[in-house]
C-alpha cells in the first residue's frame, strides 16, 4: 500500500536513473537483502565462513505458514511494514510520476503503464497465441502408447494377484475397470466433451479424461455417477441370478463380486473417488475455503489407508492428492476473484472467455499475471471457474438425494450379507432368549442387601482378585484356566485371612447385587482349595478340614446359581472338597463330631434339586455354549474365506440362505425339550429314552447334554461314596468289625464295593453297560467314556471281619440344628 501510494504520487513518466557505480550498487543491494533476511530470522551467519549465510531450518515451517496465509482469501485490513524486505532507495529528484490505472482483474497488479489502443489488442492476440501453443503441446496419448500402457497394466495386475487363476482374475479386473470407465466415457461423448480418452494406469486402475469447461452441472453429475452405477447393478444382478442357477460359472461370480466391491468403494464421499467428486460438485466447489478442508481431509484419509497391510499403492495416490491440495491453496484467491467477474458463468465459448480475460488483464496493466512462470495454470484455473455452470438448488438437493440412495445400495447389500452370515447365530440367540424366559419366569426371585460393614471386606477382596485377573479377558479360552490357577496361587499366599473370613451367604447376596465376573469367585474357591491341600500336606489336618468345609458351604450357600458357568464352578469346588474329606478320613484324623458335621453338609447338598432352576440353567447354558460355537465357526469361516476366491464366498452365502429358509420353520432345541421333561417329571439329570416329538438336535448339543448329565452323575457318586465311607467307619468304631462282601449299586449306574485288605478301601466304579454309555439312540453323539475307579481308604481301625453285611441308609435323616448356633465355616 505504501509503495502504491508513492507511485500514484509520481508524474506520468518515470525515468530510470542508474547509479554511478552499478556493480557496487548491486553488491550493496544483495547485502541489504541478506541483512533483511537475517533481521527477519530466515538466515543466520555461517560460523565456518564469515562471508556466507545459511538458512535457519527452524524458521522454514513458519515461512511456509506465512506463504499459506498470503494465499488464503481476504486482504489484510492492516498495513504493516515487512521486516524481510530491505528499505527502498530514495527516489531520484528528477523522476516523474507513473500513472497506474486500477486493474480490471485485480489478481496480480502490474508494475508498468497500461498499453493503449492497438498496442493492447496486439498484446491480447499474443497472449492468445501463446496459450493456444502451450495447450496444443499437451496432446493426448497416441494409440501405440495406450496399447503399451494397457500391456503394462495387465502385467502389473497379473503380478500382484495372489489368489486363484491369475489369467482369469486379470481378465476380470480389466473387464470391471473397462466397464466402470466406459460408464464415464459414454456420457462424455454424448454431452460433447472434447479430447475424451480412456487409459489404464499400471498397478492402480484406469481413468477417462475429457474437457468441457462450460458443461452444465447436471451433465457433470451424470458423468460422475455413470461410472459406478453400471458395474454395481450388473454385479448385483449376477450375484442374485447365481442363487437361482447354481451352475453359474465361477468366473462370472468372481467378476460380480469384483464389480460390486470396486464400484461400492468408488461411491465413498472422499476424493479422488467418484463419490467425493460428486459431493465436491454439489457442495464444495462453491465454497472454496471449505473445499480446502474437504480435499485436505480426503488426502489425510488416503495417507492413513496407505499404511494398512496391502494398501501401499495408495501412497502414490496420496502424493498426487497432496500436490493437488497445495495447488488448490495457491489458486484459492484466483478462484474467488474469478467468481466475481461480471461475465462469470455466462460465456460458453472458451475462445471468447480467454479474449475477455486477457483484454481485462492488459487493460488493467496486469502484466505480472501474464508474465509469471505458472501463468498457464493460473489462466486455466480462472477460465475453469469463470466458465463453470453452477448447480441450481434443485439439482443440489435432488443430486444429493440420488447419490444418497445409490450409496445406500452397497451398504444395504453389506448389511444383508452380514445378517445372512450371522443369521444362524442371530436366530439362535433370539430363540434361546425367548426360551430362557419360559423357564426364568418359574424361578423364585432372590432378594437381600448387605450393609457397608458386610460388603466392604468382600469388595476389597474382589478388587485384589481383579488386579490379579486384569489381563484374563485378552487370553484364549484354553489358557484361561491356567491364568485363573496362577491368580489363585498368588491369592492363597497374599489374601489367606481374607479368604478364611468370607461369609458365603453374604457373598451370595453380594454376587446377585453386583454381578461380578464368574472368574472372581472361581479364583476364591480354587485359592481355598490350594490352602487346604497345602495344610494337608504339612499335616495341619484341622486347617485342611476347615478349607474343605468352606468349599462345601460355598457350594450350598451360593445356590441358586445364576448361570451354568457359575454352577460348574460350584460343582468343581464340591468335588475338590469331597476328595479332600475322603483323604482326611482315610488317615483317621477326623473325629466323630467332624464326621457328623461333614455328613450333614453333604446330605444337605444331596437334597432334591429344583427342576425349574435346573431347566433354566440347562437352557441358558446351551445358549451360551451355542454362542461360543457360532463365534468359533465364524472365525474359522473368516480364515477360510481369506484362502477362497469370490465364487466360493458367493456359494457359501447361497448355502447359508438355504439354511435360513429351512430354519424359518419353528425351531425347538433338544435342550428345551429336556428342560421341559425335567420340569414335568422332576427327574433332573436323566435323558428320555424315547425321542420327543418335534425335536431338532443341533450340532454339538448331544455332547453338551451328555456332559451336563455326567457332571451331575459324578457329583452324586462322590457324595454317596463319602457318605458310605463315613458310615462304614462309624460302624467299625461302634462294633470293632469290618464288613465283608459289601457291594451296593448307586443311582446312575455306579457301584460301591468294599475291598478288604490290611488297608481296606471302598471302591467306586462305573458299572454301566455299553448301551447306557452310548445314551439314547435318537440323541446321537459319541458314547460317554466310563469313569475310572476311585478308591476311598477307610480309617485304620483294628477290627475282626464278620460275614454278613449291615444295611446303612444311603440318605440318613438330617438332624435339625439349633437355628441360633452358627459355625464359622457357614
Amino acid at each position: 500500500d505504501i509503495h502504491s501510494s508513492r507511485l500514484m504520487a509520481l508524474v506520468t513518466v518515470a525515468v530510470a536513473v542508474l547509479p554511478d557505480d552499478p556493480v557496487a550498487a548491486i553488491v550493496a543491494e544483495h547485502a541489504a537483502a541478506d541483512q533483511a533476511s537475517i533481521d527477519s530470522g530466515l538466515l543466520e551467519q555461517d560460523p565456518s565462513d564469515p562471508t556466507a549465510r545459511r538458512i535457519r531450518w527452524i524458521r522454514i515451517p513458519f515461512a511456509a505458514l506465512k506463504v499459506m496465509k498470503f494465499s488464503l482469501p481476504g486482504p489484510s485490513s492492516k498495513t504493516v511494514k515487512r521486516r524481510d524486505v530491505f528499505p527502498p532507495a530514495p527516489s531520484p529528484a528528477s523522476s516523474q510520476t507513473l500513472i497506474q490505472q486500477p486493474p480490471a482483474f485485480g489478481l496480480a497488479q502490474g508494475t508498468r503503464n497500461s498499453p493503449q489502443g492497438s498496442k493492447s489488442d496486439e498484446l491480447v492476440e499474443q497472449d492468445l497465441e501463446r496459450y493456444r501453443k502451450n495447450i496444443g503441446e499437451k496432446k493426448g496419448l497416441s494409440v501405440v502408447k495406450k496399447l503399451v500402457i494397457l500391456a503394462l497394466s495387465i502385467g502389473a495386475f497379473a503380478y500382484f494377484w495372489n489368489g486363484g487363476n491369475r489369467a482369469e482374475m486379470t481378465c476380470v479386473i480389466i473387464g470391471v475397470l473397462f466397464l466402470h470407465e466406459f460408464g464415464h466415457w459414454l456420457p462424455m461423448k454424448i454431452f460433447g466433451y472434447r479430447d475424451v480418452t480412456m487409459f489404464f494406469i499400471p498397478g492402480l486402475g484406469a481413468a477417462v479424461s475429457g474437457t468441457k469447461k462450460h458443461a452444465y452441472a447436471w451433465q457433470e453429475f451424470v458423468v460422475l455417477l455413470g461410472g459406478p452405477l453400471p458395474g454395481l447393478f450388473l454385479g448385483i444382478g449376477i450375484f442374485v441370478y447365481g442363487y437361482f442357477d447354481r451352475d453359474i460359472p465361477d468366473l462370472l461370480l468372481n467378476a460380480a463380486m469384483m464389480a460390486i466391491v470396486l464400484n461400492a468403494l468408488n461411491l465413498l464421499p472422499f476424493l479422488p473417488l467418484d463419490g467425493g467428486r460428486i459431493v465436491e460438485l454439489l457442495v464444495f466447489k462453491d465454497l472454496p475455503s471449505l473445499r480446502l478442508i474437504f480435499t485436505g481431509s480426503s488426502t489425510l484419509l488416503v495417507i492413513a489407508l496407505s499404511f494398512l497391510p496391502g494398501m501401499g499403492f495408495f501412497r502414490l495416490v496420496a502424493i498426487g492428492m497432496a500436490f493437488s491440495f497445495f495447488h488448490d491453496i495457491k489458486m484459492l484467491r484466483l478462484v474467488k476473484e474469478a467468481k466475481k467477474l461480471e461475465w462469470s458463468g455466462q460465456v460458453d465459448d472458451e475462445e471468447t472467455a480467454l479474449r475477455r480475460l486477457f483484454t481485462e488483464i492488459r487493460a488493467g496493466g496486469n502484466n505480472t499475471f501474464v508474465g509469471s512462470l505458472n501463468w498457464l495454470a493460473r489462466t486455466q484455473a480462472v477460465i475453469g471457474e469463470a466458465m463453470r455452470k453452477r448447480p441450481s438448488w434443485l439439482l443440489r438437493l435432488s443430486g444429493l438425494a440420488i447419490y444418497g440412495v445409490v450409496s445406500m445400495i452397497p451398504v444395504l447389500l453389506l448389511v444383508g450379507l452380514v445378517m445372512i452370515i450371522l443369521g444362524k447365530g442371530l436366530s439362535s440367540v433370539v430363540g434361546n432368549s425367548m426360551q430362557i424366559l419360559e423357564f426364568s419366569d418359574k424361578l423364585t426371585p432372590q432378594s437381600g442387601f448387605l450393609n457397608e460393614r458386610q460388603s466392604s471386606p468382600i469388595e476389597n477382596l474382589a478388587e485384589i482378585t481383579n488386579q490379579k485377573l486384569l489381563a484374563i479377558s485378552t487370553i484364549p479360552e484354553d489358557a484361561r484356566k491356567k491364568a485363573i490357577h496362577a491368580a489363585a496361587v498368588s491369592l492363597a499366599t497374599d489374601a489367606g485371612p481374607a479368604l478364611d473370613a468370607l461369609v458365603w451367604e453374604q457373598v451370595s447376596i453380594w454376587r446377585r447385587n453386583e454381578f461380578p465376573e464368574a472368574e472372581t469367585i472361581s479364583t476364591w474357591l480354587e485359592a481355598i482349595h490350594l490352602r487346604s491341600e497345602q495344610a494337608a500336606t504339612a499335616g495341619r489336618s484341622n486347617e485342611a478340614l476347615f478349607g474343605a468345609e468352606m468349599l462345601l458351604t460355598a457350594a450350598l450357600k451360593m445356590e441358586p446359581a445364576t448361570s451354568l458357568q457359575e454352577r460348574e464352578v460350584l460343582q468343581d469346588a464340591q468335588m475338590n472338597a469331597l476328595k479332600m474329606i475322603a483323604k482326611l478320613n482315610g488317615t483317621g484324623v477326623l473325629k466323630p463330631v467332624d464326621q457328623q458335621r461333614v455328613k450333614s453338609k453333604i446330605q444337605a447338598l444331596r437334597s432334591p434339586q429344583d427342576p425349574a432352576l435346573e431347566a433354566f440353567l440347562l437352557v441358558d447354558g446351551w445358549g451360551q455354549h451355542e454362542s461360543n460355537l457360532i463365534i468359533a465357526e465364524l472365525e474359522a469361516s473368516g480364515k477360510a474365506a481369506e484362502k477362497e476366491d469370490d465364487s466360493a464366498f458367493c456359494r457359501s452365502i447361497y448355502d447359508q440362505v438355504d439354511g435360513l429358509v429351512k430354519q424359518a420353520e419353528e425351531r425347538v432345541t433338544t435342550s428345551v425339550m429336556i428342560a421341559r421333561h425335567w420340569t414335568r417329571g422332576g427327574k433332573v439329570g436323566e435323558l428320555p429314552q424315547e425321542k420327543p416329538a418335534g425335536v431338532d438336535v443341533v450340532a454339538g448339543e448331544a455332547e453338551f447334554l451328555k456332559r451336563q448329565c455326567e457332571r451331575k452323575r459324578e457329583i452324586g457318586w462322590l457324595q454317596a461314596a463319602v457318605l458310605w465311607v463315613i458310615s462304614l467307619d462309624d460302624h467299625q468304631r461302634q462294633h470293632a468289625q469290618l464288613l465283608v462282601d459289601f457291594k451296593r449299586p448307586i443311582p446312575g449306574g455306579g457301584m460301591l464295593e468294599l475291598i478288604p485288605s490290611p488297608s481296606p478301601v471302598l471302591r467306586l466304579s462305573d458299572a454301566r453297560t455299553e448301551a447306557e454309555l452310548t445314551g439314547p439312540a435318537w440323541l446321537g453323539g459319541p458314547p460317554t467314556q466310563a469313569h475310572q475307579s476311585l478308591d476311598f481308604p477307610l480309617s485304620p481301625v483294628m477290627s475282626v471281619p464278620v460275614v454278613s453285611p449291615i444295611t446303612v441308609p444311603e440318605k440318613p435323616p438330617v438332624k435339625k440344628r439349633n437355628s441360633k448356633a452358627k459355625r464359622s465355616t457357614d
